[in-house]
């Protein structure tokens, strides 16, 4: 839970941001073939009920795996 949490935090962290370091990149890369100079936008992050939801589950998850490792949950087995 804690993992899948993370993951699904980092993508919609990234699919909900304006773009950052790989909208630069390739943005750099259309200036150097073309020889056009386009307008560089500035890194906007957009929180939505996704990305607000998967913080929630990641943080529950990091409270199970703590809870887990500390041995105050037993390990099913």
């Amino acid at each position: 839970m804690f993992f899948t949490g993370m993951a699904f935090a980092g993508l919609s962290f990234y699919f909900s941001s304006s773009g950052g370091v790989i909208s630069d990149f390739s943005s750099s890369q259309a200036s150097a073939q073309t020889g056009f100079i386009q307008k560089r936008e500035a890194f906007v992050f957009r929180r939505g009920p996704v990305f607000t939801s998967s913080i929630i589950f990641f943080s529950i998850g990091l409270l199970l795996f703590i809870l887990l490792i500390s041995e105050v949950i037993p390990p099913a087995g």
